[in-house]
């Protein structure tokens, strides 16, 4: 499933043609009811304890959720990277054109 989703051909990528009914349609899915998925009636396979803050500590990172959000600097030698290896995605296709 996951190969599938991120198939670097979108022509072949599950879901870029027949969208979410195409993804929901893979084995992954079988037996699981969308329209009560999405109406919030089915039951996790797991649901963690969160009764106190210790048990947020187990499944959450509750010091970084508490920092406010910043921009992303990127210094001289990540642009540098950045730049040398541009072309590392240029066979991924995202739009309609085949490669």
């Amino acid at each position: 499933m996951i190969t599938r989703l991120l198939d670097k051909n979108k022509d072949t990528r599950i879901g870029s043609t027949g969208g979410a009914e195409e993804i929901m349609a893979h084995p992954a899915f079988k037996g699981i009811n969308v329209e009560e998925l999405l109406l919030g009636k089915v039951k996790p396979f797991f649901k963690p304890e969160t009764k106190t803050l210790e048990d947020m500590e187990k499944y959450f990172n509750i010091e970084s959720d508490k920092e406010a959000m910043q921009d992303t600097y990127i210094g001289r030698a990540d642009r540098e990277m950045v730049k040398n290896n541009k072309d590392a995605f240029a066979d991924f296709n995202t739009d309609n054109k085949k490669k």
